[in-house]
This record gives structure tokens, C-alpha cells and sequence, in this order.
């Protein structure tokens, strides 16, 4: 079965004399692509001792290996 492209939809401007037809379809954002593994920041509190203050520490996670 064949699909058929839907019909675009144009957008219709005149300036002066001239005639400008714009594809909406054409305008709409495109959105990149999410990174493949976000290494952002993570923070973790560790208490070793009861009573005292947390220790907040920041690290990264590894990078996957590249495949």
C-alpha cells in the first residue's frame, strides 16, 4: 500500500509586488538529539559518623566504553 505525502500547507505573503509562498511544514523547530549519556554532576551525602555533619561530595560517572 502506498502512502501518500500530505499536502503542505503554504503560508501566503505579499510585499510590494512580489508574492512569497512559505511551506509551514518547513518551519517547524527540529529538535537535536539528546546526548547519548548525560555526565552531568551528581551529588551524594555521606555521614560516616552519627552526629555529625553530612560530607557532600560531587563526582562524575564514568563514561560507557565506546562500542
Amino acid at each position: 500500500m502506498l502512502t501518500e505525502e500530505p499536502t503542505p500547507v503554504y503560508r501566503t505573503e505579499t510585499l510590494g509586488t512580489t508574492t512569497f509562498r512559505t511551506n509551514i511544514a518547513a518551519l517547524e523547530p527540529v529538535t537535536p538529539p539528546a546526548p547519548k549519556v548525560p555526565n552531568a554532576p551528581r551529588t551524594t551525602s555521606h555521614n560516616p559518623i552519627p552526629g555529625l555533619s553530612p560530607v557532600f561530595v560531587t563526582y562524575h560517572e564514568p563514561l560507557p566504553d565506546e562500542d
